[in-house]
């Protein structure tokens, strides 16, 4: 693997650093982007804390009677008994993970997070869909740093944040101008978040997502010794329903002597054999020691570019614009389900190419963020 060095000046005394993202929730990705984020700034000189807020509309009482709403009395005992126990599950496993692996703030939410708010030296926007609605259609000004009173004065801004489509939420579109105009420097994580940001006239950066800032022997530090299976699999990881990217996966595998294994961070019908909520560090081996990945996840393609895994991108029906983004920025077009043609474990990826781009953009990424923190 490409190791990652940090040949910067010597820093201010440790200077503290508070960094808002899209940690809490039950996916894989946004804890591991998180914990990359953290690390980072951690090895470029600083002391990070992630804030740990979570909205008031994104705790489980609440989720479980947003999914209720309009249906029938069966569907609505359904959602408050079976699925509420099958997603605490989730949420306790989840919530292991970050306690584990990130240096996290008293839990706060949008009434307590001006009064539980770290008072830090730079107020830092991570990366993952911060700036893309959430689940009730909002945006929220949180992520923006908006209304906090001791982001005021400080310095403010952001590494590789997502609006996660192509365009602003509708009806945000002055709300976050005004919002982007309080960062002191932008970078963002897709080539349309660039476009978004610079139709404003400001400027913006097109960074690396954090996960691909750690190489794959920083990863390896914390990943199993070896996957949990023992014989070669193929690997899904969907987060969307999608029953033609299951139907096509069980034909591009069928014949071959791959085991099907589906990594499952919630409990929803999936193709072969389900591994449900696996602990991070098996999470991780998984993708490594696969013989290939389908994914319709951004961070799942990440892992396989980084890891070095032979992948097939499944676009998801909305909101492809992340996925998109980064197969083109290493020339992996190819990889997407649409046009591929092959199997997948044939790997036909010219890695060196890749290895290339990454360690180009790498550097040029952490060099990005040193001079943010410190200018």
């Amino acid at each position: 693997g490409i190791e990652t060095h940090f040949p910067f000046l010597e820093r201010d005394a440790m200077k503290k650093v508070s960094i808002i993202t899209r940690h809490n929730v039950l996916n894989y990705g946004s804890v591991l982007q998180a914990y990359a984020t953290q690390e980072v700034v951690k090895n470029l000189g600083y002391d990070p804390v992630v804030v740990d807020y979570r909205r008031c509309a994104e705790t489980l009482d609440s989720l479980v009677k947003r999914y209720s709403e309009g249906r029938s009395l069966p569907h609505r005992i359904y959602r408050n008994t079976v699925w509420r126990l099958l997603y605490s599950a989730g949420e306790k496993r989840f919530k292991s993970m970050r306690e584990q692996y990130l240096t996290l703030s008293p839990h706060c939410d949008e009434t307590s997070i001006d009064a539980l708010l770290p008072n830090t030296d730079i107020y830092l926007t991570g990366s993952d869909q911060v700036w893309n609605e959430l689940g009730d259609g909002s945006l929220d000004p949180v992520f923006f740093w908006d209304g906090l009173s001791k982001v005021e004065g400080k310095k403010v801004v952001s590494y590789a944040a997502s609006f996660g489509r192509g365009g602003v939420v509708k009806g945000y579109e002055s709300q976050i101008g005004n919002w982007l105009k309080r960062y002191d420097a932008i970078s963002v994580r897709e080539d349309s978040g660039k476009d978004i940001v610079e139709s404003y006239g400001l400027k913006a950066e097109q960074v690396l997502d954090p996960t691909l800032l750690l190489n794959r022997s920083e990863w390896n530090k914390i990943a199993s010794k070896k996957a949990p299976v023992e014989k070669p699999y193929a690997l899904v990881y969907n987060l969307h329903p999608d029953s033609d990217m299951l139907q096509y996966v069980k034909d591009k595998t069928a014949g071959s002597n791959l085991e099907i294994l589906s990594v499952c961070p919630t409990f929803r019908r999936r193709v072969g054999k389900q591994v449900v909520l696996p602990p991070l560090e098996d999470f991780l081996a998984l993708f490594r020691d696969a013989s290939c990945v389908y994914t319709d996840s951004f961070h799942g393609t990440a892992f396989c570019i980084n890891l070095g895994t032979p992948f097939v991108e499944i676009f998801p029906k909305a909101n492809a614009a992340r996925n998109k983004s980064v197969l083109r920025l290493f020339g992996l077009e190819n990889r997407a389900w649409d046009t591929f043609q092959g199997n997948a474990w044939d790997d036909d990826i010219d890695w060196q190419h890749v290895g290339e781009v990454l360690d180009g953009e790498r550097n040029r990424s952490l060099s990005w963020l040193d001079r943010a923190l410190k200018e």
